[in-house]
């Protein structure tokens, strides 16, 4: 358990990180237009992204909203840098900073699945990996010189 909260609490410090990088990245391009809240969502989503690689699958949800935070605060920092730390800041910076938290808190919605059925591997294709699997082996016994192949050609 100890070991849970240590990857989350990593994952939260690499997630700032990736935020302060972020920050001066889109710090650099001038906050007009669409492009601020394009980068605003893909800023979201690679923080809450960079804190789910350290945690090794889905953070707590309670980790995905602080990582959200996190992704408002680059966004901030970096409509203040392109502002030059002066005046006030321009639609867009506030509609990128809420783009961020959009794209980070879709890491809260639970993937769909037909009918809420549980997933196995006879609905995921078992029986057609089998086949492949077959097709596959006669076609390696084919390749081999000393095995007498007998039955149908391979089909695909």
């Amino acid at each position: 358990m100890a070991l849970a909260r240590l990857r989350t609490l990593a994952g939260l410090l690499v997630a700032l990180g990736v935020a302060w990088i972020g920050s001066f990245i889109l710090g650099e391009y001038p906050y007009t237009g669409w492009l601020p809240i394009v980068g605003g969502v893909l800023l979201g989503v690679s923080v809450v992204g960079a804190a789910a690689f350290v945690e090794r699958g889905d953070p707590p949800p309670w980790a995905i909203v602080v990582a959200a935070g996190m992704a408002v605060w680059g966004e901030w920092r970096a409509a203040w840098i392109d502002a030059g730390g002066i005046g006030p800041l321009p639609w867009e910076a506030w509609a990128a900073m809420a783009a961020a938290a959009v794209g980070a808190l879709a890491r809260l919605i639970p993937p769909r699945r037909r009918d809420d059925e549980t997933v196995d591997d006879e609905a995921v294709g078992g029986e057609a990996y089998d086949e492949l699997d077959e097709v596959d082996a006669i076609e390696d016994a084919r390749d081999e010189p000393d095995v007498e192949v007998r039955g149908e050609e391979p089909t695909r």
